[in-house]
């Protein structure tokens, strides 16, 4: 969990004097910390129009792709979507047509892990917008902080809070193509020791294509309380079910059983702590979930666990010392096979996997703070495979305010799941945890007395001991090396327009589904009037693997077009189009993406955020 941040301001997503992150989870300047990181803040998730996190980060996030299907829904099981890959990194290698398994890339919420406890993956329908603050992504290996599954990279979503004293509240609705609705309330207050946060939303789309429907209702509620001047207590819990259709693949037959009920929870309780040279939090948490897939597999997952960690000013310098500890697992069954077909299928299954592990970090200034150097190492320890070592280093040089340097040097590791060790014919108890080291330098700029924001990243990620299915087995025999170049530019060329692109180059040994060669985004935000503004954006994919064996590329330009104006201020209209070019492409394939659409909405809203 991260520490407090009420005087933590985010105001741009690559300004190097401005922009403050918990990525060593204390808060620092994000000039500090060797890592590189990317923050999408609050302005770049409204001005994009989407009311799932996933695709914004795609835009955003340099060297990061998510796949998709259709106008909403990401679902699960076969024909699902919502894998994310960091620099290549984030999914297994696909033979044709196999879903993807995304456990590479450690999505977490305030801090703490969120994953499904059987399947080891994140749950793409259950990140909405509508009460995300802002996200920060860690590009490579996190594993000395945060462990298992933080192999690629880290997702932190960070959750709304009220800063002010007050009220606010707003309610939002927008119809579109595809008898697509959306709409959402929420409610944020602060009184005296007192804040909370009640938000509820529904989507709904009758989809693209036959048989493509979609049905998502989430309610999120938080409160905090300040028992001191040094300690906040915090508990939230975040509901969301929904009802994904699969409409298979072009040209399959027609088959209208094919869908996914899914219900998860998310709830956390967090004691923080914050002193004039110390700071930490003490975090249980609880991820749950209930899936009813069509062809007669349920399941019910857990991951449960606390983070407690504290840090320490020392000197010109920071010592983060932590413990984890989580627990994951749950049933699963086939009631639809019979007794012999469910024995061979690894059915039923009731299994639970431990895992704890204590870790340190420190990270020192030199010479007036123009030098920071920090290292850190973990010791993991799990209930099947036994301990893992994750050791990490990097340095931060900063000659000037407008100039930093940084190289790292890290390691990241993968547990085996639960569905990897003991469901499905090609499980198998004796596997080991997947592993790699990364090598990265990074330059980050600031031109023109601070108007014009550079960053400069390259990398080396050599992966080994990769779990791949060989014959009617798992085993660790994969391995990748995977190389390329980030950069990202964000340019205020008056107080009316701004411009931020990034650009991705990407080489891997060995191809992997979802992890374009190129990718390109530029988004254009212009503010003709105070109470205006228009938001014209650039995507470009080149060979984005939709399929390996054998090899199937796509290429495609996405223009999107995202626009909102404020007669009064306490009402916005807002229009977003989708797809301008009408771009006919593929990302997961056999699912053709949706033509042009178009989303109309209002958002009413009173007192202040």
């Amino acid at each position: 969990m991260c520490a407090w941040s009420e005087n933590a301001e985010i105001k741009d997503s690559v300004a190097l004097n401005e922009v403050v992150v918990t990525g060593s989870k204390v808060i620092r300047s994000a000039r500090n910390i060797p890592s590189t990181i990317s923050v999408v803040n609050q302005q770049n998730i409204d001005n994009s129009g989407y009311s799932n996190v996933m695709p914004v980060l795609s835009q955003y996030v340099p060297g990061l792709f998510v796949t998709e299907r259709g106008i909403a829904g990401y679902g699960v099981a076969n024909g699902s979507a919502g894998a994310i890959t960091i620099r290549g990194i984030g999914s297994t290698v696909g033979k044709a047509g196999d879903p993807l398994t995304n456990t590479q890339v450690l999505f977490l919420i305030d801090g703490h892990p969120q994953f499904m406890g059987l399947m080891g993956h994140h749950l793409a329908d259950s990140y909405l917008t509508d009460n995300i603050e802002r996200v920060e992504v860690i590009r490579g290996p996190a594993s000395v902080l945060y462990g298992s599954n933080a192999m690629g990279g880290v997702v932190n979503l960070i959750t709304k809070k009220q800063q002010q004293k007050g009220y606010f509240g707003s309610f939002d609705m927008a119809y579109g193509s595809y008898n697509t609705l959306r709409y959402s309330a929420n409610s944020m207050m602060k009184s005296g020791k007192w804040n909370g946060v009640v938000s509820l939303e529904h989507e709904q789309t009758d989809g693209a294509r036959t048989n493509s429907q979609y049905h998502n209702n989430s309610g999120y509620a938080k409160i905090g309380y300040a028992l001191s001047d040094h300690f906040n207590l915090s508990g939230d819990l975040n509901l969301t079910k929904y009802k994904a259709y699969d409409p298979d693949t072009v040209g399959a037959p027609v088959n209208p059983a094919k869908w996914a009920d899914i219900s998860r929870g998310v709830t956390s309780l967090s004691l923080e702590n914050r002193f004039q040279h110390s700071s930490g939090s003490m975090v249980l948490f609880w991820n749950f979930g209930n899936h009813h897939i069509y062809d007669g597999y349920h399941s019910r997952d857990h991951c449960s666990g606390f983070n407690l960690y504290q840090s320490f000013d020392l000197f010109q310098g920071n010592i983060i010392a932590g413990i984890d500890y989580e627990n994951y697992g749950g049933f699963a069954e086939n009631n639809s096979l019979n007794s012999f077909v469910q024995n061979l299928m690894g059915f039923p299954v009731r299994k639970s996997i431990h895992e704890t592990a204590g870790y340190t970090s420190l990270q020192q200034d030199f010479f007036g703070r123009y030098l920071s150097v920090n290292v850190g190492i973990r010791y993991s320890e799990n209930s099947v495979y036994g301990g893992e070592w994750i050791p990490q280093g990097g340095v931060s040089v900063r000659p000037s305010q407008f100039t930093v340097l940084k190289a790292s040097v890290s390691k990241g590791f993968r547990s085996p799941t639960v569905k990897e060790l003991y469901m499905f014919p090609p499980h198998n108890e004796n596997l080991q945890p997947e592993k790699m080291m990364n090598y990265e330098v990074s330059w980050q700029q600031a031109w023109l007395q601070g108007r014009l924001s550079t960053e400069l990243t390259t990398f080396i990620a050599k992966g080994t001991n990769l779990i791949r299915q060989v014959a009617m087995q798992y085993l660790n025999t994969g391995s990748f090396l995977n190389k390329g170049i980030e950069l990202m530019g964000d340019y205020k060329v008056s107080e009316r327009v701004r411009l931020t692109v990034n650009y991705s180059y990407l080489y891997m040994d060995t191809p992997v589904l979802a992890a374009p060669k190129h990718q390109l985004f530029g988004t254009l935000q212009y503010k003709p009037i105070n109470n205006v503004t228009a938001g014209l954006s650039v995507q470009r994919i080149e060979d984005l693997y939709i399929q390996t064996t054998p090899a199937v590329t796509q290429n495609y330009t996405l223009v999107n077009l995202h626009a909102a104006c404020k007669p009064y201020s306490f009402w916005e209209i807002n229009l977003s189009v989708n797809n301008m070019l009408n771009q006919k492409y593929q990302i997961n394939k056999g699912y053709p993406m949706p033509p042009t659409n178009v989303m109309v909405g209002m958002k009413f809203s009173i007192g202040k955020s």
